[in-house]
């Protein structure tokens, strides 16, 4: 770098115009006396003779010395001039090429020294990279390039002789912005320091300035890139490739470098010679060296179903009717086993349209119809059960729509007590068994089908007649009359179903027909469960009517329709007065009184007993509150609670929210649960209870007998006070169940428990609970359920 500025410095000296001036005079004033010398030696005659003694030292006079240096200096002076002259020409070509480099305006001029140094950039260059002429000059190549094209520069670098050649290059702007550009390199030598003193220079066009999609970009991309890798390969074989034989012979290698790798099998068939040619992954599905030897296709290879697809397809083509086509069939493959393709064929014809050649492709397709088949089995069947879905069983319907069929609707009676004492993996397991024993019972006319967690439905096809339905019901309960055993412990289950039957008359849709089944079942479970019932028309107004009386319901809560009537529990020892168990009582504006049992159950179903029943505890804490004001501060209330109130999770906060609002004494308020409630999650709900019971609230297990009656539970449950169950009550005037009614009074004392006998209307019926020594009793033999000024005034009256 210092040696080419030093060189540089000296022209500039050299050519400058003073200097070129001082060397003129010189040189004519040099020129000028010489011919003065040489002219007045030759007019004296002796210009010879001087030469002489100059050439050989004969004589040291002055003049001869003087003319020696003045042809010297006129030598001198007449080759500075000519280098003068020459310099000045390459000058001003050196200036005109710097001046046409700093006016391009598309081309970038780049020069570089032997180490890499950038010795010059064009102005256009410049501004392009984003630097200032100083700032360029410190940089090196390197510093303006990608590191993918260093070993590009390194490679020209090293090179001795380069000549021109064409290039691609990344650049990089000072602002990290990417540019395409095409570049033509070419090496200069100095011609002074061949082997040191050179640079390149690298005219470089920004290909980012023409309009180019970034698809393009892309593609040239890759195109640079499999000629960089290529270069050196094409360099050798250019003089090769020239030749359109030799560049046939690459094509033909590069194809069939592609059959060899593809994925899928390329096979042609030769109609004229009878040749089959099998590409190698054709070979490799059918595990066959030999199939390029064969004449005509091998049916043995195609699954039997399978065989008159693959022959009508040729067929169709070889005459003339099609010109191409493609099936999924089944082939046997090396191992002996059948899996799926997928063959694509199309006919070459000549001239004469007579076919000449078929062609085509093969392709392995086995996993992926193994995944389709595992969708559509996921969309159709129930992976637990193995049995069909709902959508599958739609399905069936859909197509033997014309005929008439009867829909089963099954429910398992009972499941969540299952659950809840194995667990969900114990459910299941029942389930999945229940799937098994479903199997026995399938055939072409009947379709079973999972459509919720325990509900089953059935579709009986051709079958209407109620001698065949309960046939098939006998025939399915005997199916699951062993029983089921987890963990090593035996129980059975039963089901509440449904029948709907769907005539070719009928204009039922498929939900419609499955609803009515539905619809049958829950009044099946309704009456005692185990057991099957017809759909009737009279039960889709029922579902009407309790559409209607669930928005006569949220009217009611509205308007605030609804009163408590109270029922005295008497002391059977001194026939006083206890306490009462609160009622509702729903009494519409113009006087019109609902029973409970016509819309307590509407209320549970659609979840308005949550609201309901914390209003009847509210409104028996207001009540307890109004007696001890009344004097009466020893009576208490009995609430029952509902099995939908009691699964809320906030069940015991709300019920002390409620004490705490009220100030009631929490010993006056009894809460009444049934055993069956208990038992739904029963974990979960003695728990709750238990909560309530350590604030005070006295816990009333309500129609004891009815249920489970297990003395294991009764023993765990957190209760202060037993209720019998009317039936129980009922029996003790017939001699022969009277005992019982005894015995569950005794078992209550056992347990330390207060005994409270409920439906209490005759007086042999006193007289026994009398006998047995029950605690309370409660019963129209006393009053029926009285308003809340009624009870307080039949309070009064007893004790006068």
């Amino acid at each position: 770098m210092k040696r080419t500025e030093g060189t540089i410095t000296i022209k500039r000296l050299i050519s400058h115009p003073i200097t070129v001036l001082i060397t003129l005079l010189v040189v004519a004033v040099s020129l000028t006396w010489g011919s003065y010398k040489l002219l007045s030696h030759y007019i004296r005659g002796d210009f010879a003779e001087q030469m002489e003694q100059v050439v050989y030292g004969l004589e040291k006079d002055i003049n001869e010395v003087n003319l020696a240096i003045g042809i010297i200096i006129v030598g001198v002076a007449s080759i500075y001039i000519i280098l003068c002259y020459k310099f000045l020409v390459d000058y001003r070509k050196y200036r005109n090429e710097i001046s046409q480099m700093e006016k391009s305006k598309d081309l970038m001029v780049i020069k570089v020294s032997h180490d890499g140094k950038i010795t010059y950039c064009n102005r256009y260059a410049r501004e392009t990279l984003g630097y200032s002429s100083k700032e360029i000059r410190e940089k090196a190549i390197f510093d303006v390039l990608f590191k993918s094209e260093y070993g590009k520069i390194e490679k020209l670098l090293k090179a001795q002789k380069l000549g021109i050649i064409t290039i691609d290059l990344n650049f990089l702007s000072k602002n990290y912005k990417k540019l395409y550009t095409i570049c033509t390199v070419k090496q200069i030598m100095s011609k002074e320091r061949e082997n040191t003193d050179f640079h390149m220079e690298i005219s470089a066009v920004d290909i980012t300035l023409f309009d180019l999609t970034e698809k393009d970009k892309d593609q040239i991309n890759e195109l640079y890139e499999e000629i960089a890798r290529s270069e050196e390969e094409l360099q050798k074989k250019y003089e090769e490739l020239c030749d359109k034989k030799e560049a046939l012979q690459v094509s033909e290698e590069r194809y069939s470098m592609v059959i060899d790798t593809a994925s899928i099998g390329i096979w042609d068939w030769d109609l004229k010679e009878k040749k089959i040619y099998c590409s190698p992954k054709v070979q490799e599905i059918f595990n066959c060296q030999t199939m390029n030897e064969q004449e005509n296709i091998d049916l043995g290879w195609i699954h039997p179903d399978n065989r008159e697809l693959v022959q009508n397809s040729v067929k169709l083509c070889t005459l003339q009717t099609e010109d191409q086509y493609d099936f999924e069939c089944r082939v046997l493959n090396k191992y002996n086993k059948y899996i799926w393709v997928y063959i694509v064929g199309k006919i070459l014809r000549n001239q004469d349209n007579t076919p000449i050649r078929m062609t085509g492709s093969i392709a392995d397709i086995n996993d992926k119809k193994i995944n389709e088949e595992r969708i559509k089995y996921m969309a159709y069947y129930d992976e637990l059960t193995g049995l069909a879905n709902k959508n599958y069983l739609k399905e069936i319907f859909e197509e033997h729509k014309e005929q008439e069929s009867t829909f089963l609707y099954l429910d398992v009676d009972n499941f969540k007590f299952v659950n809840d004492s194995f667990g969900y993996k114990g459910g299941d397991q029942v389930l999945a068994e229940s799937g098994k024993r479903f199997e026995y019972l399938q055939n072409d006319k009947v379709t079973i089908a999972r459509v919720a967690a325990d509900e089953f439905a059935i579709l009986l096809k051709e079958t209407i007649r109620e001698e065949e339905i309960k046939a098939f019901i006998e025939k399915l309960n005997r199916c699951f009359e062993e029983t089921f055993i987890i963990d090593q412990i035996d129980f059975g289950i039963s089901f509440s179903i449904g029948v709907a039957i769907y005539t070719k008359e009928s204009s039922d849709t498929f939900e419609d027909v499955l609803n009515k089944a539905c619809t049958a079942m829950h009044r099946a479970k309704d009456k005692g469960k185990r057991n099957y019932i017809f759909f009737e028309d009279e039960f889709k107004q029922h579902t009407l009517e309790k559409i209607q009386m669930e928005s006569e319901l949220r009217q009611a809560i509205q308007k605030q329709e609804f009163a408590l009537y109270y029922q005295p529990q008497m002391k059977i020892e001194t026939g006083k007065v206890k306490g009462f168990e609160a009622l509702i009582r729903w009494i519409k504006e113009d006087g019109t009184m609902i029973p409970p049992d016509r819309f307590i159950s509407v209320a549970e179903e659609t979840g308005l007993m949550v609201p309901i029943g914390s209003w009847v505890v509210e409104e028996a804490c207001r009540f307890i509150n109004k007696l001890k004001e009344s004097g009466l501060d020893d009576i208490y209330v009995a609430v029952n609670i509902s099995v939908v109130q009691l699964i809320q999770d906030n069940f015991a906060e709300k019920i002390e929210e409620i004490i705490e609002h009220t100030h009631v004494e929490p010993e006056r308020l009894h809460i009444e649960i049934t055993e069956t409630m208990l038992m739904e999650s029963i974990d979960v709900n003695i728990e709750k209870v238990e909560k309530i019971k350590e604030k005070g609230v006295k816990i009333s297990l309500d129609d004891f007998g009815k249920g489970y009656s297990s003395l294991t539970y009764l023993k765990q449950l957190p209760i202060n006070v037993l209720k019998i169950e009317k039936a129980f009550v009922d029996d003790i005037l017939q001699d022969e169940k009277k005992n019982i009614t005894g015995a569950i009074i005794n078992l209550g004392h056992e347990l330390s428990l207060e005994v409270v006998a409920e439906g209490v209307e005759e007086e042999g019926q006193l007289e026994y609970l009398k006998q047995c020594n029950c605690d309370l009793i409660q019963g129209y033999l006393f009053s029926r359920p009285i308003p809340e000024e009624e009870a307080i005034q039949f309070i009064q009256d007893r004790i006068k």
